[in-house]
């Protein structure tokens, strides 16, 4: 009998009980999921309880917050809401930040609104009002339960029945409306509200209240919301938190992040209540065996899934988390070379069988008009691009063999808590989903580092499945030491953490395709090469390169990273040079000299320089990159071998250059100088690949001593 397909399911606002029932169901039925068929119920996690849905939406709207340099814990902060007080995703939302250690005592909640009411406070003492709030929410009570003294002067509680709503002095000034306009219909109101000048607007309700300007209300989907909604470009709010689902058409969106508004999708800030149901699901299916057999009483199993739900709580907002970083990293990518992106966008489409169109995705002619305006791809934009690529990938991974990845069980081991952990690792190890909650780990922490791009443009490129490139991904990481790296930027703020991360980390896309092409990973000895070489290069440079070095770091300077770290990241830049020269035998300095000098002086290195920064025009030219690079790195190994500098090594890189030139490489250099300038096409780069091919075939087995110098 194959294995069952099931759904997780989060139960709702008045749907927890449906939980009991599926589960009883479930039981009567012998199913093999027992009471992991639903999840949540009574002896399951309470969204609510745990406010998951809301801290994990908190989690990545905090990271907008401190991309802006304010810190929602510490400094005031305006807002709207859209929500019920008494709410799980509002209420919460309105109480807590991330954590229930943190609250909204900062928050100045200057308007709201849910199906009933309408709430004012145009000059709210953030403190008394945050005590309202925390109030409501644990008396489970509305707005109209509100203690309407601590509202400020003009404010009040108004029903949404009401033919009009008076407007005060105060809240005329807030709404920005005319002194004659002394009442508006509760619908223009909520229009108003919407488009308030404030920090974030937190949906935590029901409806779709924000589409295009390119859009019509049946492309929304919504019409019970027809006369509240209000096109993208008209909102001033600078933050948008969606705890709620299907607030905005992702149109909406995405015309809101292109006029500079921060926001993710609903899928990703709201996605914490289907991941901590992921979590009791697989945690129940581990545990249930030892129910069955006699091992663990019912009530000693619930009591330990009681005790363990904090921890689960964390991990689903560590995940949280990754998501919000994975965007913002994938953001200042695409914003340096937006058309990189497209042959992901193109690869998603023809996987999913489907078009750019369908899936909100720019076209190349898009990508190449935001390149001309300094833009790259919004982050809902990305976070689409993300989801697909992750669904594929999924699937290919899950049909790999787990044994390529060397610490594949410590992954599955990691999702479990610690109780879990050191009670019953063999019930880890049997577990039904092993495969698939390994994989999960290992790619959501894969693309959390790399982005969206690196699983389709590898495949593309080199035609590697996915779990060659994942492991091939988790050696550079482990030949660069980003671990250390990482532990040195953590100090850092967000958007110098961003740059040095992406600048370390760019190095890697020239350098997997070729241990992809090679279909040959570096081991750990091998790795271990290469890092002596790395650090072997800064002591061994030619003048052109200390002024390329000096004018990196400098740039990196400016993004407020420290120099000793922006020098160890540029250093990386040369990874795929330090990985030829790793495989030479004999002295690395000698090697390096000989490697350097020969690539100057033939022009292969500055071309290979070249294709590295080259911002990419769309379609298969990437993939033209990656192969161009392969070739050029190849003719160097070539040349390589058929000249020997022998003592002349010593002079080191300038002073052999310049003999090289001179000499054995005169003609090559000569040809070469004519074709690679700062400015040369790719088209012109093919023409040097082919003068260069003819060059090696001349000098191809001989034996050229030193660098020709008489």
């Amino acid at each position: 009998d194959e294995a069952d397909p099931y759904l997780v399911v989060a139960a709702d606002k008045g749907t927890a009980h449906l939980s009991d029932t599926a589960n009883g169901l479930s039981a009567e039925y012998n199913f093999w999921l027992g009471d992991a068929f639903a999840s949540g119920g009574s002896n399951g996690y309470d969204h609510k309880a745990v406010g998951i849905t809301a801290r994990g939406g908190w989690m990545t709207t905090i990271r907008h917050f401190h991309e802006l340099g304010i810190d929602p814990e510490k400094d005031e902060f305006t807002a709207v809401g859209i929500g019920d007080p008494a709410g799980d995703v509002f209420g919460n939302g309105v109480v807590y930040l991330a954590q229930k250690t943190q609250n909204t005592s900062k928050m100045r909640l200057v308007g709201a609104f849910n199906h009933k009411h309408i709430f004012l406070d145009p000059n709210p003492n953030a403190a008394s009002a945050y005590k309202e709030r925390v109030r409501l929410f644990e008396v489970v009570s509305g707005w109209d339960a509100y203690n309407q003294e601590l509202i400020s002067e003009g404010g009040g509680i108004f029903s949404r029945s009401a033919k009009s709503i008076p407007l005060s002095p105060q809240v005329q000034k807030m709404l920005g409306v005319l002194e004659e306009e002394t009442e508006l219909s509760p619908e223009v109101v909520i229009r108003l509200l919407l488009r308030l000048n404030v920090d974030l607007l937190w949906n935590g309700g029901i409806g779709t209240y924000v589409k295009a300007k390119t859009e019509t209300n049946f492309d929304a989907g919504d019409p019970n919301n027809d006369n509240l909604r209000v096109n993208a470009e008209e909102l001033r709010a600078r933050i948008i938190g969606e705890g709620g689902n299907l607030g905005f058409t992702q149109n909406g969106r995405i015309e809101y992040a292109m006029n500079g508004g921060r926001m993710n999708t609903d899928a990703i800030d709201n996605s914490g209540g289907v991941d901590m149901s992921d979590h009791e699901v697989n945690i129940k299916v581990l545990l249930n065996p030892l129910v069955a057999s006699g091992v663990l009483s019912w009530d000693e199993r619930n009591v330990l899934l009681e005790s363990m739900t904090e921890t689960v709580a964390q991990d689903v907002l560590h995940n949280s988390n990754v998501h919000g970083r994975q965007l913002s990293l994938d953001k200042v990518r695409s914003e340096i070379d937006p058309l990189s992106f497209s042959i992901a966008i193109q690869w998603v489409c023809n996987r999913s069988k489907t078009t750019r169109t369908f899936l909100r995705l720019p076209s190349d002619e898009e990508l190449q008009r935001r390149q001309s305006m300094g833009q790259g791809l919004t982050r809902p934009e990305l976070a689409v691009l993300a989801a697909h690529v992750k669904m594929h990938i999924f699937k290919e991974l899950l049909a790999s063999d787990t044994s390529i990845i060397a610490d594949f069980n410590q992954r599955v081991t990691k999702y479990f808590p610690e109780k879990i952990q050191q009670k019953y690792q063999a019930e880890i190890d049997a577990h039904l989903l092993y495969p698939s909650i390994g994989m999960t780990m290992l790619l959501n922490e894969i693309i959390g580092d790399a982005g969206a791009l690196l699983f389709p443009l590898l495949n593309d490129i080199t035609g590697a499945k996915a779990i060659d490139i994942a492991y091939a991904w988790l050696a550079a990481l482990d030949t660069i030491g980003a671990a250390d790296l990482l532990e040195e930027m953590s100090g850092l703020g967000l958007h110098a953490q961003y740059h040095a991360w992406t600048a370390c980390t760019k190095p890697l896309f020239t350098l997997l395709p070729i241990w992809l092409f090679a279909e040959s990973t570096p081991d750990a000895q091998e790795r271990e090469r290469i890092r002596d070489v790395l650090k072997a290069l800064p002591k061994s440079v030619s003048a052109s390169q200390k002024d390329r070095i000096k004018k990196s770091i400098a740039e990196l300077k400016a993004m407020n990273i420290p120099e000793p770290l922006a020098a160890k990241i540029i250093a990386l830049d040369d990874i795929s040079f330090a990985n030829e020269i790793a495989q030479l035998s004999g002295d690395i300095k000698t090697n390096i000299v000989s490697y350097y000098a020969v690539g100057e002086a033939s022009l292969f290195i500055p071309t290979i320089r070249l294709l590295e920064n080259r911002k990419a025009l769309g379609g298969w030219d990437p993939a033209a990159n990656a192969i161009l690079r392969s070739r050029f790195l190849y003719f160097l190994q070539q040349l390589l071998q058929s000249i020997d500098l022998g003592a002349e090594a010593t002079l080191g890189i300038d002073r052999a250059v310049l003999r090289l030139k001179m000499n054995h490489l005169n003609e090559l250099n000569a040809e070469m100088e004519n074709i690679i300038t700062e400015t040369t096409d790719i088209s012109a780069i093919v023409v040097a690949n082919s003068r260069a091919q003819s060059h090696i075939r001349k000098v191809k087995n001989k034996q050229l001593k030193g660098t020709g110098f008489h």
